[in-house]
């Protein structure tokens, strides 16, 4: 964006700005989704540890360490 600053303005700077915003919102998106992935994965851990500690499973082996374990 700051080399767009120092240049001269015509019609196709406007094209450009138009294209890097695009860019940059598609790879916000990515990563977000990415992100709620990662939330999702970590949320499901949660709450196998607490289905475990409720259950009384957890003196026998944490089931999240034991699922990385096998992965």
């Amino acid at each position: 964006m700051r080399d767009l600053l120092h240049g001269h303005q015509d019609p196709e700077e406007c094209h450009r700005v138009r294209h890097l915003l695009a860019h940059k919102i598609a790879e916000l998106d990515q990563r977000m989704r990415d992100m709620q992935a990662l939330r999702d994965t970590l949320s499901r851990y949660h709450a196998e540890c607490q289905q475990a500690l409720q259950d009384g499973q957890a003196a026998e082996a944490c089931p999240v360490l034991t699922l990385l374990r096998e992965a």
